[in-house]
């Protein structure tokens, strides 16, 4: 069980018992607390609380991480319930979460806080997806029509549901694409 970021050794450990221990078809998914995750290359594999397992391999880094916005590892998504970072040399420097929900409400969270309130929908895009990595240009040309409000719409006089729907439009500009997910039987 690790919480913290795992190795590539314990990565390794725990596939090796999850593919010795599968007998047949994939269970339906756990309904226990994720114990901890471990990333390794395109691939997170998450135990749960029962003992089962879920693999997420391929798509995009944001549906593998259950980390819709692609919120970084810090104290805001560990304030919101993030389970383990990916180490630098693994997905990068995003933060993991238990289930889609869970980080789609942290991102929410985040655009809630002071730092996010006190801008303008364009600068919480410029802040979230800087000019160095993004196209921040059409990233916030893309939240503006997908809220129907202009850039220069101050953050703090969105309503909630204006709220959820910049958390959609991150999610969708974050990327879409979907994996492989299964989930395996606990080990005996």
């Amino acid at each position: 069980m690790c919480k913290g970021g795992g190795s590539a050794l314990r990565f390794d450990q725990a596939m090796n018992d999850l593919l010795q221990s599968r007998a047949g078809g994939d269970p339906a998914p756990p309904t226990t607390p994720v114990l901890g995750a471990w990333p390794s290359g395109n691939t997170v594999l998450f135990q749960y609380g029962d003992g089962t397992y879920q693999t997420r391999t391929g798509g995009d880094p944001n549906w593998r991480n259950n980390n819709p916005g692609n919120m970084l590892r810090g104290a805001a998504s560990r304030g919101s319930g993030a389970i383990v970072t990916n180490p630098a040399d693994a997905n990068g420097r995003f933060a993991i979460f238990p289930d889609e929900v869970t980080g789609f409400q942290a991102m929410i969270n985040d655009l809630k806080s002071p730092q996010y309130q006190a801008m303008t929908i364009g600068q919480a895009i410029r802040t979230w997806a800087p000019p160095k990595e993004n196209n921040t240009a059409a990233y916030q040309a893309f939240v503006s029509r997908a809220l129907g409000l202009p850039i220069d719409t101050a953050m703090n006089r969105l309503n909630p549901q204006q709220l959820y729907s910049i958390g959609r439009a991150i999610q969708h500009f974050e990327g879409q694409a979907q994996g492989t997910a299964l989930f395996w039987p606990a080990p005996h």
